[in-house]
C-alpha cells in the first residue's frame, strides 16, 4: 500500500513522519479505507472515564491534532488517536 514511503491512501502525508502510521496494526489501513471509501467502522474507545462504542464513517482525519471526526446516528464525534482502544470495519 505504500511507494517508497509516500501515503498511498491519498492523504498527503509521508509514511516516515505520517502521525497515523506510526503503528504496526491494521488500525491505519481501516482509518484510511473508511475514510475514503466512505465504509462503516466500527470503533471502541477510552475518554478516559469509560469505554464508547461507535458506529459510523470516518469523515476527517487531523494528522497535526491526532484526531479523526466519525459520522454517526448521534451526530459526529471527534476522538484522539491515541484513545482507540479497537476497531473493525462494520459487517453488513
Amino acid at each position: 500500500m505504500f511507494r517508497r514511503g509516500v501515503c498511498s491512501y491519498g492523504l498527503g502525508c509521508r509514511f516516515s513522519s505520517c502521525s497515523i502510521f506510526r503503528s504496526t496494526s491494521r488500525r491505519p489501513r481501516i482509518l484510511c479505507e473508511s475514510f475514503l471509501n466512505q465504509r462503516f467502522i466500527t470503533l471502541r474507545s477510552q475518554d478516559g472515564v469509560k469505554d464508547q462504542e461507535i458506529t459510523g464513517i470516518i469523515t476527517r482525519i487531523d494528522q497535526q491534532l491526532r484526531k479523526i471526526k466519525i459520522s454517526c446516528t448521534e451526530g459526529f464525534e471527534w476522538i484522539p488517536l491515541d484513545d482507540i482502544l479497537n476497531i473493525q470495519f462494520q459487517i453488513d
